[in-house]
């Protein structure tokens, strides 16, 4: 079940109509639903629409098939392959034009370019790894990135010109697409899939993606064919996209899901240049050219060595400074230069955003009854609704900030960049949890873990408070979804910051605090100072976000040496104080103090 479910679900009713299968398609579904397939009317079904008929043979005879002996007529190619199979083929090749009526150029050949790697990687990993019939990931993988289409469709410019960026940075597009719209293209995909009675398990292993969240949540019997499509989609990434980076995620996740080992991946990419290219000229699509699967592969092979080179040497040293006896303060994020190239791609957010609603409206117009995306409902209803973690990034999503002329932030990418980028990031992302005091269970835990850092060290540790101002007039004129997305906005520019192990925590619906051990007094405040400065550039850039009046507070407390008997309370009553004076000067300002 998608976790916006709501925002998902308006969309899918105002575009889903829009894209509908052919007559013939939809009779194959019908047929092929029965407990007992009746071959003859099936056949009868298929032959009324010859072109078809000529694209499915062109691939049962094509290399990505497979079969032992050719394949001249119909008939045979029912008893090959089945009906499930034949149902799955049908599906692929009556994809509505409406999808891709009006693309062209790079986007569209990026598409295509992913598609045809996903969808035979797909099949081979199915077969030479987990040792499971192949049509169905094949499928499975062709049909997966057509939410991508479907917003290219409806949103226009907006999503085309995040795409580019996208591409452009190699930066994770479904992670993106989570923070900005509340839903990711797969997501849409598996619920337009639905709508086509495709087979459940089928939308289900879909729709989970890349998400290890979507993952867990579906039983064992059933993980092999989303875990195949993850294989898949990350070897085409690395691949399409020329991200390098990739492999080591990529060997690890294949590690886990079913022991993959190198040698098998090695195999698999040299098979793979031959069945794309195949997969190219039997859908008729055009394919970027001279791209050498294998050099790319050697390449990321190269580099990972390079960077276990470089770990070990940093682990070594770390080591050496320990055995001496001097506290070693973690470096900076390792992935600190790819993000710094990545920041631009949500630079866009809000007007992808607005582009939505617009949406939403216009489908509120053509269909009354229907509410819009961003409903008049109240903000603490929508936030009981959440699910945890809503309204921060992923913990597996690296953060940064860009930097425009003057060197002021702006709003932050965001970026899924393989383990290394992960086990790098120093930002920690948890659930909102309130005790009967109502100061953050985990706020409080984090603070006492910081404090004992400190201590030990001998660092300064600061706590930084964030609020939006006058949050209950906004609830009431804008309504909950919409001050969802504030917040999520508001989240993102916390996240901007850059100091090793800083914690992120939303404490309540408009709240935020950062822990930022080996933190003075004027780092704490340049940090508050840059979160200002990013929600500024916000209402000044993004006509929604300034309709709303989006205003922050903030509230810096500083202790620069943490005697034994420090309380956390000292910390959280100092910061609280500073915020609260931060609010009563007008607000979208900051105070900040030294706890001595």
């Amino acid at each position: 079940m998608p976790e916006n479910i709501v925002e998902l679900e308006r969309f899918v009713d105002r575009a889903g109509p829009l894209y509908s299968l052919p007559t013939v398609a939809v009779e194959i579904l019908q047929l092929t639903a029965q407990p007992k397939v009746d071959l003859s009317e099936l056949k009868k079904c298929l032959m009324r629409d010859p072109a078809l008929v000529s694209k499915m043979l062109r691939v049962v005879n094509s290399s990505l098939f497979g079969l032992s002996r050719g394949v001249s007529d119909l008939n045979q190619a029912l008893a090959l392959l089945g009906t499930k199979s034949v149902r799955l083929l049908v599906l692929g090749f009556s994809l509505p034009e409406e999808l891709f009526a009006g693309l062209t150029g790079d986007i569209l050949r990026r598409y295509w370019h992913h598609t045809a790697i996903k969808a035979t990687a797909a099949r081979e990993i199915s077969e030479s790894i987990y040792r499971m019939p192949g049509e169905e990931p094949f499928i499975a993988g062709l049909l997966q990135d057509l939410g991508m289409l479907v917003l290219i469709q409806q949103l226009g410019e907006p999503y085309v010109r995040f795409l580019e960026r996208a591409f452009a940075k190699a930066v994770d597009v479904s992670a993106a697409e989570t923070v900005t719209l509340g839903f990711d293209h797969v997501q849409l995909s598996a619920r337009l899939l639905q709508r086509w009675s495709l087979p459940e398990n089928l939308v289900a292993a879909i729709g989970v993606g890349n998400s290890t969240e979507r993952m867990e949540k579906i039983p064992d019997s059933q993980k092999a064919l989303p875990q195949i499509l993850h294989l898949a989609d990350l070897l085409s990434g690395m691949l399409a996209e020329g991200r390098t980076d990739w492999l080591g995620g990529l060997l690890g996740v294949g590690q886990h899901y079913h022991q993959l080992s190198g040698t098998q991946l090695t195999a698999l990419v040299s098979r793979l240049r031959a069945k794309v290219d195949q997969f190219s000229n039997v859908l008729s699509v055009e394919l970027p050219a001279d791209i050498n699967y294998e050099s790319i592969l050697a390449e990321a092979y190269r580099r990972l060595t390079t960077e276990a080179d470089s770990a070990a040497t940093d682990l070594s040293a770390m080591q050496q400074f320990e055995t001496a006896g001097i506290p070693v303060v973690a470096a900076a994020n390792l992935a600190t230069n790819d993000a710094r190239e990545e920041s631009a791609v949500l630079g866009d957010a809000a007007a992808l955003s607005e582009a939505v609603r617009r949406f939403s409206q216009q489908a509120a117009k053509k269909m009354p009854g229907k509410s819009l995306l961003f409903a008049r409902t109240p903000a603490k209803a929508a936030l009981q609704a959440m699910p945890k973690h809503a309204g921060a990034p992923s913990p597996a999503m690296a953060t940064t900030v860009s930097q425009d002329s003057n060197g002021s932030s702006t709003l932050p990418s965001v970026a899924l960049s393989g383990t290394a980028t992960q086990s790098a990031a120093s930002l920690k992302n948890v659930a909102v949890t309130e005790n009967k005091a109502g100061i953050s269970t985990e706020l409080l835990r984090s603070v006492e873990q910081a404090i004992a850092t400190c201590r030990r060290t001998r660092q300064p540790l600061s706590l930084v408070l964030v609020e939006i101002d006058q949050f209950e007039e906004l609830s009431a004129k804008w309504g909950g979804h919409e001050c969802l997305r504030l917040a999520k906005l508001v989240s993102l520019t916390c996240s901007c910051v850059e100091h090793a192990h800083n914690v992120q925590l939303q404490t309540n619906e408009c709240r935020f605090a950062l822990v930022l051990p080996n933190c003075d007094r004027p780092g704490a405040g340049e940090i508050g100072h840059q979160i200002l400065s990013g929600i500024r550039r916000l209402s000044q850039r993004h006509r929604d976000v300034a309709e709303a009046k989006l205003k922050i507070s903030v509230g810096v407390t500083t202790v620069a040496m943490l005697a034994k008997n420090f309380l956390p309370a000292m910390l959280l009553d100092s910061a609280d104080r500073c915020l609260h004076a931060a609010q009563l000067s007008g607000g979208n300002t900051l105070k900040s103090i030294d706890v001595l």
